[in-house]
């Protein structure tokens, strides 16, 4: 499909706030000048009328103090994208911000969630990933309430508390809203024990309250990126993204809320050590989007597949591919939509062609192994520098 790019119109070229820049994506922040993107996720709109993306990218490294977010939009239903909004907590200091989230609250509140880390001035700026070797336990879970069917103004954000922060730790997926209501977040806590941890809050998002998480075994921890499904009779699901492959996905329960886990153990399906995303239908059915073709020894950030399952992910019987026969592929996110429609986006090569790629489809697609009608375009594109 066709893909548009263009920046928001300019009227307020920076608002800051508690020494955070709002800006749009121009001069030191234009796409240009960036060398690194990728980490994307996307939420929809009530309505479904509008669709956004989020990542973050980088002018000098990959990891490393400079990080800053961008959130797009669409309200085409994803066949072109537009870069509103550009968040950096501090313009040449030592804050990054990273693996930003998006997210539909039950109350319509789009909630834009990322980690703020500081770097010390010992860092080696030469050092691409120098950002993820940062101490991390002071990492700050921040959260932005935005509202889901209309571009921010950036003069109102400027002029308002519309962040926070909720938690400490990384929150790369989706919060669970659970059978009682209560909202949980999979919060990481990098290099500690327990670190695949779960907050609840069960004031709308009121408050935070840690409970428990799970431990993997001390060699295979890596950035958990865990995810949380409610099974039938109340359980919980936890699916942590383990160090090595070809079982790289990881899985644990809870009978408590989340307060108590079962030891981890690898998932019967391959997966290599990267993101996934596994999401509950709304026929009841689980989908899951990872790298790895049925059958494949999942090595390897290629072959991005959806799956689905209909008995609460003991097996996995149906697969569409969505990206196959490129390298580096890999994070998705998604969301379904009030259409049925499944949207969903990753990236590719993220120093490279610099791609965050969108997909769309449904869930007999997956059953059909075949998209429908073809439905994917790129919602950032960049020529290498």
């Amino acid at each position: 499909m066709a893909n548009t790019h263009s920046a928001a119109p300019a009227r307020r070229a920076v608002a800051r706030m508690a020494g955070a820049v709002f800006t749009v994506p121009l001069g030191p922040y234009a796409p240009e000048t960036r060398c690194h993107e990728g980490i994307p996720s996307l939420a929809a709109s009530p309505s479904g009328g509008r669709l956004w993306a989020t990542w973050y990218a980088s002018a000098t490294g990959c990891e490393v103090a400079d990080n800053y977010l961008i959130l797009s939009t669409s309200a085409d239903g994803g066949s072109t994208w537009r870069e509103v909004l550009v968040y950096d907590p501090d313009p040449g200091g030592p804050v990054r911000a990273f693996d930003p989230e998006l997210w539909v609250s039950p109350d319509g509140v789009l909630r834009w969630t990322w980690t703020e880390r500081t770097c010390p001035p010992a860092a080696d700026p030469s050092d691409k990933y120098a950002g993820c070797r940062c101490d991390p336990s002071n990492d700050r879970l921040m959260m932005a309430e935005l509202d889901p069917e209309a571009v921010p103004d950036i003069d109102a954000l400027a002029g308002s508390q519309c962040f926070r922060q909720i938690a400490r730790g990384v929150m790369m997926c989706k919060p669970t809203v659970v059978s009682d209501g209560t909202w949980l977040f999979p919060v990481a806590h990098w290099k500690e024990a327990p670190s695949a941890c779960v907050y609840a809050s069960t004031d709308g998002g009121g408050t935070f309250v840690e409970r428990g998480g799970a431990t993997l075994p001390e060699n295979e921890r890596t950035f958990d990126e865990h995810q949380i499904v409610e099974l039938a009779g109340g359980r919980l699901r936890l699916y942590i993204r383990a160090a090595t492959g070809p079982n790289a996905l990881w899985e644990a329960e809870s009978a408590d809320g989340g307060w108590t886990w079962t030891e981890p153990r690898p998932s019967a399906l391959p997966h290599t050590s990267s993101r996934f995303f596994v999401r509950r239908l709304a026929s009841g059915n689980l989908l899951l989007v990872k790298n790895g073709l049925p059958g494949e020894s999942g090595n390897g950030r290629r072959d991005m597949t959806a799956y689905l399952s209909e008995d609460d992910g003991a097996t996995w019987p149906w697969a569409l591919p969505l990206d196959t026969g490129r390298e580096n592929v890999s994070y998705p996110d998604g969301q379904q939509l009030p259409d049925g429609r499944i949207a969903v986006v990753y990236d590719h090569d993220r120093t490279g062609t610099r791609q965050i790629l969108f997909a769309a489809f449904r869930e007999d697609d997956i059953r059909n192994g075949r998209f429908r009608v073809p439905a994917s375009c790129a919602v950032s594109t960049r020529k290498p520098s």
